[in-house]
């Protein structure tokens, strides 16, 4: 028989341990809430027994929260009835796993859960900050807030605006949900009723068969977190089930951005289940697990599934936020195409391959004919229309591997071309341009055509290791002013070698 068994959290995880429902599904468990200190001064054991145990029976405590807010408990942990602490290095720990917060730790955010916002007030207060000092505090320490969020309070976002304001700085979110939490107090509970087996000399074969279940999911979805690329957090969510449950197949069913047809509902199937995937209400896919081998565990694998579908997504949302800032750093926001910093290491690259292997490497630089007066008669964002049209006629007309079309400054992009001619690099040079024309962009302003055109200067060489990338930019420049000196809306071509630009 299993003995009583009290869970003790910090009151900052109320909510979210509230809302798994601990005790209708163990009912030998209790679940009580420590004041929460954030480590000033580090929580006493006389504050527990005194304020919450009193003289209430019990057979095993667990204690969840921050290492340092604990510190004043463990000291206990040898003399008292089976008493463990579960001090994460930071509470927050709990519900999400600590290589990905601290990703964000690197880049000077400091992490708040929902349960601290919600007083963050009376700590701001405690200690002893007005607006100002805090300011000075925060702007000394972090370069922004990130807000854990588990979704279990549903004011988190407001606290966050709210708090962020107050000291100055900007705020990011990661939805994490509650399936690392889930998974982790599961475990818990297991380990100890395993405990109680053994002590009373039950069979706890089953039991440590659930337990190795729950352990090597949480140890799985740990790796799952970190990974950053969309189709292998989908591959390895794959991975993950069909180590776990050993089913005939395993397959994830992406929805399309703003499909409604698929229903965000489990689905039971005769040997197994199809379960929906989701991040902050946005259903992600449809997760199906058919062909278990046992399939009378069915309503236990269903169960720890349930709870590991929140990770997934939270891993899912992650792997598309990676992409979306590495998309931010590589690529120009206006246009789309490559930007300045990526144009400038492929040059770098292609002209150490084409010296390798002594082939012309061809650069094309082109201008907008009198785009400030565009921008003066059209108004800017007319004129950030005009260098979207821009950029994807230049885009269409170079599809190439080795090829790069980039924005390299205002209304100036700059064509990259691997192993081409000079005569080759003209013709497209003039193709792009001619293109440009048929657009017939109003431009009444220019004092070339009455639409948009382009000038365009090209350059060419055949790299080696005693000239540089920047001899053939300049030499593309010089055509460029070429150009535009001669009555602009043409195509100029020259050449160089170690003499100079012809």
């Amino acid at each position: 028989m299993t003995g009583k068994h009290v869970i003790l959290c910090c009151n900052h995880f109320r909510q979210e341990v509230e809302s798994l429902k601990i005790s209708e599904e163990y009912p030998h468990v209790q679940v009580m809430f420590f004041p929460a200190r954030c480590g000033q001064p580090p929580l006493a054991w006389e504050e527990l027994r005194d304020s919450m145990l009193g003289s209430m029976e019990y057979d095993y405590i667990d204690v969840l929260g921050g290492s340092y807010c604990l510190a004043g408990v463990d000291t206990y942990a040898e003399i008292l009835k089976p008493f463990h602490i579960h001090g994460m290095r930071q509470c927050f720990h709990i519900f999400a796993n600590p290589d990905m917060v601290g990703h964000y730790a690197e880049k000077g955010l400091y992490t708040v859960t929902p349960g601290w916002l919600s007083h963050w007030r009376q700590f701001i207060n405690l200690w002893g900050f007005d607006r100002a000092t805090a300011q000075q505090y925060f702007s000394e320490s972090s370069t922004g807030i990130l807000l854990i969020d588990t979704g279990a309070d549903k004011d988190a976002y407001r606290n966050l605006q709210e708090f962020s304001d107050f000291i100055g700085l900007p705020n990011e979110t990661v939805p994490v949900g509650l399936g690392f939490l889930h998974l982790f107090v599961t475990n818990v509970i297991l380990q100890r009723q395993i405990e109680a087996n053994n002590k009373n000399h039950i069979s706890i074969d089953e039991k440590q068969k659930i337990l190795s279940h729950y352990a090597m999911a949480l140890d799985l979805l740990r790796t799952l977190t970190n990974v950053q690329i969309e189709s292998d957090v989908i591959h390895q969510i794959t991975e993950i089930f069909s180590m776990l449950f050993a089913p005939k197949t395993v397959s994830f069913n992406p929805c399309e951005s703003g499909d409604s047809s698929t229903e965000n509902y489990t689905i039971r199937l005769d040997k197994g289940f199809i379960l929906p995937i989701s991040s902050s209400g946005t259903l992600l896919g449809m997760l199906e697990i058919d062909g278990l081998e046992f399939p009378e565990y069915l309503e236990y694998y269903l169960s720890l599934a349930s709870g590991m579908v929140d990770i997934c997504g939270m891993a899912i949302i992650n792997a598309r936020h990676y992409q979306e800032i590495k998309d931010m750093a590589y690529t120009d926001g206006l246009t789309k195409i490559a930007n300045r910093r990526t144009f400038d290491t492929h040059i770098e690259i292609e002209w150490k391959r084409m010296t390798r292997e002594q082939k012309k490497l061809s650069l094309i630089m082109c201008d907008v004919d009198y785009f400030k007066r565009y921008n003066d008669t059209y108004g800017h964002l007319a004129g950030d229309e005009c260098l979207r049209e821009v950029a994807k006629v230049l885009a269409s007309n170079c599809k190439r591997p080795g090829d790069i079309v980039a924005r390299y400054g205002g209304e100036e992009f700059v064509i990259l071309l691997s192993d081409t001619e000079a005569d080759m690099a003209f013709l497209l040079a003039e193709r792009i341009r001619q293109s440009i024309e048929k657009l017939c962009i109003p431009h009444a302003a220019s004092m070339v055509k009455p639409y948009v055109t382009l000038s365009m200067g090209v350059a060419c060489c055949v790299p080696t290791n005693s000239l540089s990338a920047q001899n053939l930019m300049t030499c593309a420049d010089t055509a460029l002013y070429e150009s535009k000196s001669t009555g602009r809306n043409r195509t100029m071509v020259k050449t160089f070698n170690g003499e100079g630009i012809s």
